[in-house]
């Protein structure tokens, strides 16, 4: 999402709510990523940071589902 092609007022409302919510995005985060991950077969410490800080279609799926706005809300075109 890219909040550049919103008005300057938008902005400044998703900023603020994503600010005030920062905890809880984090939270999530590391919750649900790499649950699924394995370390065997990886080579270098840059490899795993790779994997770690990213988050894959599949994890954000089962976020979703956990907590009851997957296929009630959103669509699986929309992940």
């Amino acid at each position: 999402m890219d909040i550049t092609e919103e008005e300057d007022r938008d902005q400044e409302i998703i900023i603020s709510f994503m600010k005030r919510y920062a905890k809880i995005w984090k939270f999530l985060f590391q919750r649900y990523a790499n649950q699924g991950y394995s370390t065997k077969g990886k080579q270098d410490f840059d490899d795993m940071g790779r994997k770690t800080s990213q988050i894959n279609q599949a994890e954000i799926t089962k976020l979703l589902r956990d907590h009851d706005t997957f296929p009630k809300l959103i669509s699986k075109d929309e992940i």
